[in-house]
């Protein structure tokens, strides 16, 4: 009866015998796999299709009150996870505990699992993210913590982590004859792409082992993997690059066959990078005041001191993008230096001149014609003037 209790047990659902450490991993990295599909890819994709809920998500964060829709996704991610962990939960601490009292493991388990799911609900005040960060201590403690009965087991030796299956998932796959990494493939348009690459590298050596029947030897084993290794990480940049590369080629064809046969796409396109630097400006800006004289962006100092200055600097690519959206009609706009100049960025609290840009039309074009010429080091100082002209206020008055 012992024996049955304490037997090493890796299926995903089941309540009997214990799981060890690399196990509880395997299963996180599995979950997390399925969270990706259910939930964050098709959010990810909603996002992408509906830039305005960028701006609705960040003035409800501001308030902790979130779309009832989104209290109800949340929920249902909590529950799902809470009930995949579950079986989990119980045999790890069967095997963390070492004891064989189930209402005792039951009871703990499912008070771990309580837990867990209350990072996921839409408790929304200031102890949000303290809850999540408790949801994810809890599980690290459960994956890191060396159990009773595993932890003075003989250690397997086939079960190491596999560099060259997580870096060559579908790749090395098929010179390893595994064929279920070949869903890397479409994991790629998700967001599960990483936590496969996890799974691959976690579980790549029992795949390759068994599917390898030629290479009964542990240490000859190892020896091919390790080398294979050291293919992967040597090759793998050129795989992302070309790969990165065929799909921008692919899917640019794809997309300009597709708006030839559906001119209203482009439209479509149009309209939603419109409303992306809309929601973009409205995120980062409390309010913005169009008049002829001035384009006025308000923000918050205390956001603004502790931005770098890259951002500072892309706060002001932002406006001037979102100005030449709202006066794409408005003839008295002549260009984008008139756009640059005319930006101004102020404190919301007392209205004090933070960021503003100045670059002077003539100098440009002096610079430009130098550069034409040929002039030596011109096409730097008309590139450094360019994209420069910024003066920011970095000690402005504070609430």
């Amino acid at each position: 009866m012992e024996d049955n209790y304490f037997s090493e047990n890796n299926k995903f659902f089941s309540l009997k015998g214990i799981l060890d450490r690399r196990g509880m991993v395997t299963n996180f990295f599995i979950i997390e796999l399925v969270e990706s599909l259910l939930f964050v890819t098709p959010f990810m994709y909603l996002i992408l299709t509906h830039p305005k809920l960028i701006m609705d998500f960040t003035n409800s964060a501001k308030t902790f009150q979130y779309p009832q829709w989104w209290s109800i996704w949340l929920v249902a991610i909590g529950l799902i996870e809470c009930v995949l962990y579950f079986p989990s939960i119980v045999r790890r601490v069967r095997d963390i505990i070492g004891e064989n009292d189930n209402n005792r493991i039951f009871i703990i388990s499912a008070i771990l699992s309580v837990l867990i799911l209350l990072g996921y609900c839409p408790i929304y005040n200031p102890f949000t993210q303290v809850l999540k960060w408790m949801s994810f201590l809890i599980l690290l403690i459960l994956m890191f913590t060396k159990g009773k009965i595993s932890g003075v087991k003989p250690k397997n030796e086939l079960i190491k982590f596999n560099w060259g299956a997580c870096l060559g998932t579908w790749l090395w796959g098929l010179f390893n004859r595994t064929p279920i990494t070949l869903l890397m493939l479409p994991l790629l348009l998700t967001t599960g792409w990483f936590p496969f690459m996890i799974i691959c590298g976690l579980k790549g050596n029992e795949w390759a082992y068994k599917n390898n029947s030629k290479q009964s030897n542990l240490n000859d084993f190892h020896k091919s993997q390790s080398n294979q290794a050291i293919i992967w990480v040597i090759l793998l940049p050129f795989v992302v690059v070309f790969g990165f590369i065929a799909i921008s080629i692919g899917s640019g064809i794809a997309i300009n066959k597709y708006i030839k046969s559906h001119p209203q796409a482009l439209q479509n396109m149009t309209r939603i990078v419109n409303e992306y630097q809309e929601a973009a400006v409205k995120t980062n800006f409390n309010k913005i005041e169009l008049t002829d004289d001035e384009y006025k962006f308000y923000i918050e100092p205390q956001i603004w001191i502790n931005l770098p200055e890259t951002s500072r600097k892309n706060m002001f690519q932002v406006a001037a993008n979102y100005i030449q959206i709202e006066k794409k009609s408005d003839k008295k706009t002549k260009g984008n230096i008139d756009i640059i100049n005319k930006i101004k960025i102020y404190s919301s609290y007392n209205n004090e001149l933070l960021g503003e840009r100045h670059i002077d039309e003539a100098e440009l074009k002096a610079l430009a014609e130098k550069s034409k010429a040929g002039e030596k080091g011109s096409l730097k100082k008309y590139m450094d003037y360019l994209n420069g002209g910024y003066k920011f206020n970095l000690h402005p008055s504070l609430p």
